[in-house]
């Protein structure tokens, strides 16, 4: 029974899931979000308060045995020459993530070329009802729970941006990385490959209704 749940947490255990839990233990512990971005800890630091400026008092000309020692930098580096900085990962991580949506798009268009989409076995209407349930019922879902909520007070009036997130997270498609999770288990790909399609091309018209719609009426 301890072997069968372990195979089965092994294989839930996908690259992108694997790369969430990364980046949630990354959230959570502060020194190792504070060494992989240091720049958090300066726009966190309170900034000092002003101090009044002292009366300017006459520098004495400097003589040339109380000159001034050149402004020689500390080196960082160990005797060997060698010094670790996070800054280079950070860098190419930051680069790769500036191309993660064309690269999605290419992966579901590499899937959906991959896959035999002629033998899917969903039809056109049940393809039609889950990108309505998607793309319509949840956005109008989320709508309600945020009226409902905003008359309960849990959620800040003040803050117009939290709102507009979360429905915007309730009206995007799904996912694209369902097409990895499929082609890695071996399951459905040529229908997910054509649900994720239809849902991105009816998300253009839809999801900017949604979003007029939102900043009109909701937010």
């Amino acid at each position: 029974r301890a072997s069968r749940i372990f195979f089965t947490c092994r294989k839930m255990m996908t690259t992108p899931v694997l790369v969430s839990i990364l980046c949630i233990i990354v959230g959570l512990i502060t020194p190792l979000q504070l060494f992989l971005f240091p720049e958090i800890a300066h726009h966190s630091s309170p900034s000092p308060s002003p101090s009044p400026l002292p009366a300017p008092s006459p520098s004495p000309t400097p003589s040339p045995s109380t000159a001034p020692a050149p402004n020689v930098e500390q080196d960082s580096t160990d005797s060997s020459g060698f010094s670790f900085s996070p800054d280079f990962i950070i860098a190419i991580l930051r680069l790769e993530a500036r191309t993660v949506v064309p690269l999605t798009l290419l992966v579901l268009g590499g899937n959906m070329a991959a896959a035999d989409t002629a033998n899917s076995t969903l039809s056109r209407p049940a393809m039609f009802l889950i990108g309505f349930a998607r793309l319509i019922l949840m956005p109008l879902c989320a709508v309600a729970i945020v009226f409902l909520y905003r008359k309960l007070s849990l959620i800040p009036d003040e803050d117009p941006m939290f709102v507009f997130v979360l429905l915007i997270e309730a009206a995007t498609p799904s996912a694209i990385n369902l097409t990895v999770i499929s082609t890695l288990h071996g399951y459905m790909q040529a229908e997910t490959s054509s649900i994720l399609f239809y849902q991105y091309a009816s998300a253009i018209v839809v999801l900017t209704v949604n979003v007029y719609l939102f900043l009109r009426f909701v937010v």
